[in-house]
Order: structure tokens, then sequence, then C-alpha cells
């Protein structure tokens, strides 16, 4: 009889251990494995908030750099302000600018400003100017002009030389771009922009 006992006994030990690997798997299956998961996931989300961090850091170092660089140019546009002449004073800014033209030894023998181009904040006038005179001169009258008026700017020149048989110098016809305050209100009542 003992020997039936035994075998009863390893069936009853081979029914428990398969319970208990059932149950081992279960816990595995039920509990480890979503614990498992879920720290896959925190792990992935660590991850995300450190490569954001990164890009913050990152955005906040343009930020700045793109702060300097604005304020560089705000610093280089307070300098560089004019003071804008109103519409009505052509003929003062004609004439003046004939006197820069002969000043540096051109002959002026026409000058022409076209009708006002209407802008948002200015107004702008094409000045034709045509002469004689020769490259050197031509060449001071531009330094002239670019030094006496921060509001007039040279949109096209041509310059030719004379016939090379007579003293007769070369001629030049420019076309400049005056920058005036389409208000027109009154000499010296200019806008500054």
């Amino acid at each position: 009889m003992p020997a039936k006992n035994t075998g009863q006994s390893y069936m009853i030990h081979a029914v428990g251990v398969c319970v208990l690997f059932a149950l081992t798997g279960a816990v595995v299956l039920f509990g480890v494995r979503p614990v498992l998961a879920q720290r896959q996931v925190e792990q992935e989300t660590l991850s995300r908030a450190a490569a954001l961090r990164d890009d913050v850091g990152r955005l906040r170092s343009q930020a700045a750099s793109l702060e300097q660089t604005r304020s560089e140019i705000i610093d280089r546009v307070g300098e560089s302000r004019f003071q804008l002449e109103p519409v009505d004073s052509l003929n003062e800014r004609l004439g003046g600018l004939t006197l820069a033209l002969e000043e540096a030894g051109l002959l002026v023998e026409g000058i022409a400003p076209e009708p006002a181009q209407m802008h948002a904040r200015y107004a702008s006038i094409r000045i034709r100017i045509s002469g004689r005179g020769g490259y050197s001169a031509a060449a001071r009258a531009l330094a002239h002009i670019q030094e006496r008026f921060s509001d007039i700017h040279l949109d096209a020149a041509s310059i030719r030389a004379g016939d090379g048989r007579s003293s007769e110098a070369g001629t030049f016809e420019l076309v400049c771009v005056w920058i005036a305050d389409p208000a027109g209100r009154g000499a010296g009542a200019g806008r500054e922009i």
C-alpha cells in the first residue's frame, strides 16, 4: 500500500505544480506585463520630455539671438532717420540739387520732375537730370548728392564720353528719386521717418 500512496501523492504534487505554474503565468500575464508596459511608456515620455527641454533651450537661445539682432537693427534705423521735406518744397529741392551738381563741375541742361507717387507714409518723385560733364565730375556730383541729401537716391545713371575730336565734355543723364512728406505742411515742417 505504501506504493499506491506514492503514486497518488505524485499525482497531487503534479496537479499542485501545474496550478502553481498556471498562477505564476497569470501573475506574469496580468500583473507584471502591464507594469512593464507602463514603465516603457513612462521611459518614452521621459525621453520625449528631455528632447523637448533641449528644444526649448535651443529656441530660447535663438530667441535671444534674434532679439539682439532686432535691437541692433532698431539702433541702426534710429541712426539713419532723416527729415522728409514736404512735397510742396520741390522747387527748393531742385534748386539745391542743381547747385550741388554745378559745384561738382557739371553743366545742368535739363531737370524734370515726374508727378509724385503717393505711398502710405511718403511720396516719391523721380527727377530726370541731363547735362554735360566728364566722368570724374559726375562721380563728384553723385558724392555731393549723397552727402547733402539723405532723402534723394540715384535710380539710374548714364555717362557718355565726348567725341574726342573737340574739347567738348561728355554728357550725362541721371534719374534720382526724392522721398518727400506727402502732407505738404509747408516749408520746414517736414516729418521724420
